[in-house]
């Protein structure tokens, strides 16, 4: 652990990053797994609800729920749910239709949504290297979607609309307020996200099933692995660069394809691996050469590493 603190912020960015896309790839497995048995009403409630436990619990056990008490950014946080509720929609819709990988690859408009982002609106413009790493990954997606071995359907489509909601959800992140704790900028916002969610899924399906207590501990483990998902997630983008951190985005697709292989039998065949060599190779090179960027910009929106 002190090696890992002794890093500079711009590298453990990069590590939340690459960390947090494989927990929520290890969470989505068994989300996908519940599809057989549950709509994705039931299914999203309970991922972000067992999650927002764990988080509460956490700041109980740590004596902070004080903090709960003079949160600064309502507004911001508000967004940030609703877009984050639509998403998961998109997304439960996408995996209960759609092979993981294909799903995965399809969000992966997201890195470039997102340097384009920051990129008009927080002046963080890429350098040449992230330019050329981010059209070297998204290259890589291609080659292991194969063009033509895919319909545009309402899975596809809304795969698609995962990956543009979730750059803007990233995107958000970065004008949370810098004197709100951590443990409130991620769990204010999904506790107003299970709120529009469940409201949602009750105006488009009706009422929602409740889980089988057979399926609690896949409930509970999903859970779990968004929340350590989330938690690395808001820290990468609120220390680290957006425009350098996120083409490791682009490692998701690994985790994702390796687990559709592990769990659901999805065969990698030689597009995926060619694929997938050149997602790492372009994040290895990236993560090796790069040099520690220029602090952020001491900006009243944007946040500061909580104490």
């Amino acid at each position: 652990m002190k090696r890992i603190h002794a890093l500079p912020d711009h590298v453990k960015a990069m590590l939340a990053v690459i960390t947090g896309f494989f927990c929520f790839a290890t969470g989505d497995i068994f989300q996908k797994s519940l599809t057989t048995h549950y709509p994705a009403s039931t299914i999203g409630v309970c991922g972000m609800l067992f999650c927002l436990m764990f988080l509460i619990g956490y700041a109980a056990l740590r004596g902070q729920l004080g903090y709960y008490t003079r949160i600064l950014g309502w507004r911001i946080y508000a967004i940030r749910a609703t877009i984050m509720a639509v998403q998961y929609v998109f997304f439960l819709t996408a995996i209960s239709t759609e092979p993981l990988a294909t799903v995965y690859t399809l969000s992966f408009i997201a890195p470039l949504v997102l340097t384009i982002l920051v990129s008009i609106f927080l002046h963080e413009h890429p350098t040449p290297k992230t330019i050329i790493v981010l059209i070297i990954g998204f290259s890589g997606v291609l080659i292991a979607l194969r063009p033509g071995d895919w319909q545009l359907n309402i899975g596809t489509l809304c795969a698609l609309g995962n990956g543009l909601l979730m750059a803007i959800s990233y995107f958000s992140v970065r004008f949370f307020p810098k004197d709100d704790h951590w443990t409130v900028k991620t769990s204010v916002p999904l506790m107003i996200e299970v709120t529009v969610f469940a409201a949602l899924l009750l105006f488009l399906q009706g009422p929602i099933p409740m889980p089988e207590v057979k399926h609690i501990p896949q409930f509970m483990i999903s859970g779990a692995a968004m929340t350590f998902g989330l938690c690395l997630l808001v820290y990468a983008y609120a220390h680290g660069r957006a425009a350098v951190i996120a083409p490791f985005q682009y490692t998701g697709l690994i985790w994702g394809t390796l687990y559709g292989w592990l769990f659901f039998g999805n065969i990698i065949d030689i597009w995926t691996l060619s694929g997938a060599a050149l997602i790492i190779g372009a994040g290895l090179w990236l993560f090796l050469s790069h040099k520690a960027p220029e602090p952020l910009p001491d900006a009243a929106n944007s946040p500061k590493k909580d104490e």
